[in-house]
């Protein structure tokens, strides 16, 4: 009986032991594994991208490159005035229209075309049914002018030619200024501007080269941004080297001179930072060659308007 009772005495510590010895080796394989590390890529700029994918956020690994110490920096310094939300800014045509800018408004006899456009809702609350180029002009001008602050200066000029078609030559052309200078956009400046607008016709020509250097000559460095809109090719009707010979309706050699001689006229502007943007409405093949190739000679934007 004693035997047995030893026996199995010792029977259970050998067990025991076999077990703490089990568990010793377990803890030790466990502890001699390294730990998984997730490092983000030291090449990875550290932006969080969504990727549509649950994503663990870890500090990018230690390249020895570290950037000073936060607490030792100056607090970010917070914002001391009103800041404007981008989308509460004037547009015009989807360009964004800031500062100081000056509108050449074509108004030439092709404006009054339709090109099929959809149902509009004109600047008078009026549905038009396929709108003229002019139309859409002038809504798109007046929904300008009306969101327009006392923080923007502004002046239009009406790309516009002769009532006499047959005549030799325009003498001078009818470009005429709604302003001619900068004046800001009080509440009683954009409701006479709009006036102007409603009551805009169209004229014979398209005297693209006089405009241009009116609006370069007249306003000084000031404006911020030009715009010329335009649904067709300039014509030769206002050019100063106009001969006896030559057809005042055409257009190429009136392309050659603008081309010459506008980059000379806009460089003042272009220095003092003025945007120049060629609007094209329309679908007259010249006028948006014409308009592409003036954008891209003075690092100006072009925009198609059908």
């Amino acid at each position: 009986m004693q035997l047995a009772r030893d026996g199995m005495l010792w029977l259970g510590v050998v067990g025991i032991s076999a077990a703490f010895g089990f568990v010793t080796m377990a803890d030790a394989e466990t502890a001699s594994e390294p730990s998984p590390q997730l490092i983000r890529n030291s090449d990875n700029d550290g932006a969080d991208r969504p990727s549509g994918r649950l994503v663990l956020r870890v500090p990018a690994a230690n390249t020895g490159n570290e950037g000073p110490d936060v607490e030792a920096g100056s607090p970010p310094v917070e914002p001391s005035g009103p800041t404007i939300e981008e989308e509460d800014a004037p547009t015009y045509f989807g360009e964004p229209i800031t500062g100081t800018f000056l509108w050449i408004l074509d108004c030439s006899e092709s404006m009054e075309t339709s090109d099929g456009g959809s149902t509009m809702e004109n600047w008078g609350g009026n549905v038009v049914s396929n709108p003229t180029r002019l139309e859409i002009v002038k809504t798109e001008t007046i929904r300008a002018l009306k969101s327009l602050t006392e923080r923007n200066q502004f002046d239009i000029i009406q790309l516009a030619g002769n009532t006499n078609p047959d005549g030799l030559r325009f003498t001078p052309p009818l470009t005429d200024e709604w302003q001619g200078e900068l004046v800001p956009a009080t509440d009683e400046n954009r409701e006479e501007a709009i006036r102007f607008v409603q009551d805009m016709g169209v004229w014979w020509g398209t005297p693209t080269y006089t405009v241009l250097q009116k609006a370069c000559s007249n306003y000084g460095a000031d404006i911020g941004t030009l715009f010329l809109l335009s649904d067709g090719a300039p014509t030769w009707c206002d050019i100063p080297t106009l001969g006896p010979d030559q057809n005042m309706w055409q257009s190429e050699d009136a392309q050659r001179a603008i081309l010459g001689e506008f980059p000379v006229w806009f460089a003042p502007l272009r220095t003092s930072g003025c945007n120049f943007k060629c609007i094209h409405i329309g679908n007259h093949f010249a006028a948006g060659s014409f308009l592409q190739e003036l954008a891209a000679q003075n690092d100006g934007s072009y925009l198609h308007i059908e």
